[in-house]
This record gives structure tokens, sequence and C-alpha cells, in this order.
């Protein structure tokens, strides 16, 4: 069980890293869910698990990290190219008056 979790924690990563923000969507639901059921159904082993669960949350938040700076860096995409577009709009603008 200890190898399923930081497989699915690392493979979370990988695909933080990589820029495969569709699948890393699943493959997070798919480490929720085996969170979930891990805790509902085997409490016991899940909570032996802790140093396993200390790694999964290190990986988890380097890939939340990586995430973050993607979001970062789109949203300034975002900005830039929304301030062009008023810009255009206001030469458009300027032009009709003409």
């Amino acid at each position: 069980m200890s190898l399923q979790v930081l497989g699915l924690a690392r493979l979370l990563l990988q695909q933080a890293q990589a820029g495969e923000w569709e699948v890393l969507k699943e493959t997070d639901a798919r480490l929720a869910r085996f969170a979930s059921q891990m805790a509902d159904k085997h409490p016991q082993s899940w909570a032996a698990m802790a140093t396993t669960r200390a790694e999964v949350r290190a990986l988890y938040q380097s890939a939340i990290t990586l995430c973050q700076h993607e979001t970062d860096r789109l949203k300034g995409a975002w900005q830039a190219l929304n301030g062009q577009r008023e810009g255009l709009a206001a030469y458009d603008e300027v032009q009709q008056w003409q």
C-alpha cells in the first residue's frame, strides 16, 4: 500500500514537472480517493504509514508549488493580453472618431 500511494504521489509530481495538467488532475483525484479509502477502510494501516504519508505530503506540496507557478505565469500572460486588448479597443474607438 505504501508503494501504491508513493507511486501516485511521484507520478503527480512528474506530471506537474512535465506540464501535463489534464492527466495531473486525474492523478490528483486518484491519490485523494486512495488516501480517503485507506483512512476510512484501514485506519490502523493508514496511521502506521506516517513516514509514507509525510513523503506523499512533501511530493504533493512540490507538485502544488509547480502548479501555482504555472497559474501565476498564465495569469501574467492573460493580464498582458487583456491590457493589449484594451489598448486595441481604445485605438479602434479613436479611429472611429476620426
